[in-house]
């Protein structure tokens, strides 16, 4: 936001999706300006794909190494460390609900037609064969550890979550699977 004056500003840190093999930070540019004129800064990042041949353990770490560049620069951009969210589309949703689930302090997530549970999965849907060696979708353990669900504590952040038909490689079941364990763990969304 160019009108900040000298209160320091929340952000979300926006996620991109592309299925974890395609896109970058320039995704996400209009939500990120609508907020700026709101008075939240939208912080884009870009990750390790897996065509460049990364894994999950890759990609989770580059989300950290952001955060911690985020926090380490806070002063300089005017941002608050201690307020602050994830948000994310479609692959950038599963990445931004992980973040948010653990990363401590999150006080947001939002996510579109993210995928939030990788052990229930449906054919013809993501995650799909191509992404075995990325998140070791031969191992239940490895599907677990992926999962944003396996994370969902009573004290997990605000979720607003959206699904939309559009996004035809996401299961609108996953939605209703991640909204089950907020429920059951009395977290608002």
């Amino acid at each position: 936001p160019k009108n900040r004056g000298e209160e320091k500003l929340p952000f979300l840190v926006w996620i991109h999706g592309g299925g974890w093999h395609m896109g970058d930070f320039n995704a996400h540019s209009l939500h990120s300006r609508y907020l700026a004129g709101n008075g939240i800064a939208g912080v884009r990042i870009s990750y390790s794909l897996l065509t460049q041949g990364a894994t999950f353990a890759d990609t989770w770490q580059d989300i950290q190494d952001a955060l911690a560049f985020i926090r380490e620069h806070a002063d300089e951009y005017g941002l608050d460390p201690e307020r602050f969210g994830f948000a994310g589309h479609s692959a950038g949703g599963h990445l931004a609900t992980y973040a948010a689930m653990r990363t401590p302090g999150t006080k947001l997530l939002v996510s579109f037609n993210g995928i939030y549970d990788l052990v229930h999965t449906v054919p013809e849907y993501v995650p799909s064969s191509r992404h075995d060696n990325y998140f070791g979708l031969a191992s239940l353990q490895s599907r677990k550890e992926c999962s944003p669900v396996t994370y969902v504590r009573p004290d997990a952040p605000y979720c607003l979550l959206t699904y939309c038909s559009g996004d035809y490689l996401v299961d609108k079941g996953q939605v209703a699977t991640f909204t089950r364990a907020l429920r059951e763990n009395g977290v608002k969304y």
